[in-house]
């Protein structure tokens, strides 16, 4: 019998948001995503690095698939808490694979995604679950 909490195929959905595809020094927004009856979402990144440095990524939620707002990450100084919108960025210096564990915490999920730098054969491969755990 499985450890109760640990991801099943049984509960776990897989969709590639993004087949391989060569990265541009634009965002690109990915098709939004519904995330209804899970808790968490694993974004899996495959890149073929040729000459970009890297690529870097928004996520945007929605609960009703029209308004999305941008994750932001909050600091606080002086009693003061700034609120600065997020973009996630991988610096790369090879061919890779990224996995980013995200708690979900609205209905939609949006991804962005572009390159850090303009380059030749650089391309990215973006797999998108979702659980229930």
């Amino acid at each position: 019998m499985p450890v109760s909490g640990l991801i099943q195929s049984s509960n776990m959905e897989s969709v590639a948001l993004r087949t391989t595809a060569a990265l541009t020094t634009s965002y690109v927004a990915l098709a939004p995503v519904n995330c209804e009856g899970a808790n968490v979402i694993i974004i899996d990144f495959a890149l073929t690095k040729g000459d970009a440095t890297g690529f870097r990524f928004k996520i945007e939620k929605s609960n009703d698939a029209a308004t999305y707002y941008q994750e932001s990450v909050a600091s606080q100084s002086g009693g003061v808490t700034s609120h600065v919108l997020n973009e996630r960025e991988y610096a790369a210096s090879a061919n890779a694979n990224i996995s980013v564990e995200i708690p979900v915490t609205s209905r939609w999920i949006k991804i962005s995604v572009k390159a850090l730098t303009s380059g030749e054969s650089s391309d990215l491969l973006i797999t998108f679950s979702k659980a229930a755990i």
